[in-house]
């Protein structure tokens, strides 16, 4: 409906009539003085724009981050099979770093050295790119999906949430809460023949020396996440430089670690350090749920005949589509529909991680048997 002068009239008498009660109770009159006709309407229409652009506020955010830079940084090597990159969409410019090739075909990015597994390649592009950073970034490994990530690299793109990322700076990829949630003060010393708990103190010393060394570590494994720039640029270039240095040279220099220190021990520390290194604190664990329904929720997940692919047992189960979903949009926005799907969804993830918890639990108490063992010999 339409503001017409005859509304502007009736509007501005009732302002003109206006009647105030102050605090103790007295009744007094307001007299407003009459303006020009032109200068009521004026008001108004600024009154309904801002209103209106409140309104579209949401959209207009959500169409910014579809158009805002974004970059997929991937630490790979030549040998593995990365066909799955031509269903990024489009919006996300692929950084592909070849960890063995020092001289990879373009536009293919080469790293300083083969050390730390995919610390090298995620810390040379922070610092290759510091002064020119996207908005957003995902660092991955090179797989499409592998035992620490159910669903497809593609898959799991599409579904970011970019609005939670805006809020949160820094997401796992990874939903399951199984490695690394329990608090470790200390690394697998089933791989490293050294005790970590001392040792993580003294690597955190050397790449962040103006920060004390947590007491306690929780996260996401494995070394797989989105950041914005506002995360990254926390620290100066010139920090994420010296955060790097220990990888520059052989490891096993790096002042206090000793000997025992290995290739495998430098990228465990900074699977460790990634969300503390980007700001989120050095507990962080999201309940699946939250990650399945607020980081992943942005997107629907159908891709034709299949909409998701988890692992069920000990093989690679597909969801199949259902009529509801046909013809949708994978990249349009989460509505009803797609709630619904994902409550399904979770049912079947709910069941998969229960088979893998026990597992897990075997293997755990496996392993343990076996320390216990070692100790008695």
């Amino acid at each position: 409906m339409l503001l017409n002068p005859a509304m502007f009239d009736s509007i501005f008498g009732g302002l003109k009539r206006l009647k105030l009660t102050l605090g103790d109770g007295t009744k007094c009159g307001v007299h407003m003085w009459s303006l020009p006709r032109r200068v009521v309407q004026t008001l108004f229409a600024t009154i309904a724009g801002g209103l209106l652009l409140v309104l579209l506020l949401p959209f207009r955010t959500y169409q910014q981050q579809r158009q805002a830079a974004k970059h997929l940084v991937i630490a790979s090597y030549t040998a593995q099979n990365v066909s799955w990159l031509a269903e990024i969409p489009s919006e996300w410019t692929i950084k592909r770093y070849f960890m063995d090739d020092p001289n990879p075909d373009p536009p293919g990015l080469a790293v300083p050295l083969n050390q730390g597994r995919e610390a090298m390649a995620y810390l040379t592009y922070l610092i290759d790119h510091y002064d020119a950073l996207p908005a957003y970034m995902i660092f991955t490994h090179g797989h499409e999906r592998s035992w620490h990530q159910m669903e497809p690299l593609p898959m799991k793109v599409r579904a970011l949430n970019l609005t939670a990322l805006d809020e949160e700076d820094y997401i796992s990829l990874r939903c399951g809460d199984q490695m690394g949630c329990e608090k470790q003060p200390y690394i697998d010393t089933q791989h490293v023949n050294w005790s970590g708990e001392d040792h993580m103190c003294d690597f955190w010393e050397t790449i962040v020396p103006r920060e004390p060394c947590p007491r306690y570590v929780s996260y996401k494994c494995c070394a797989q996440h989105a950041v914005t720039r506002r995360a990254v640029r926390r620290r100066s270039k010139a920090d994420w430089i010296r955060i790097r240095d220990p990888l520059m040279h052989d490891f096993r220099e790096t002042p206090g670690l000793g000997d025992g220190a290995t290739d495998w021990a430098s990228g465990m520390f900074f699977e460790k350090f990634w969300h503390l290194l980007l700001g989120a604190g050095p507990e962080y664990c999201p309940s699946v749920e939250r990650c399945q329904q607020v980081h992943f929720s942005n997107a629907i997940i159908c891709d034709g005949e299949t909409d998701a692919t988890v692992f069920e047992g000990d093989a690679w189960m597909d969801v199949r589509c259902v009529s509801a979903f046909d013809g949708v949009d994978k990249d349009a926005p989460a509505g009803p529909a797609i709630d619904q799907f994902h409550r399904e969804l979770l049912n079947i993830y709910a069941e998969a991680r229960r088979k893998a918890g026990e597992r897990h639990k075997k293997q755990q108490e496996a392993y343990d048997a076996q320390r216990s063992l070692q100790w008695q010999l």
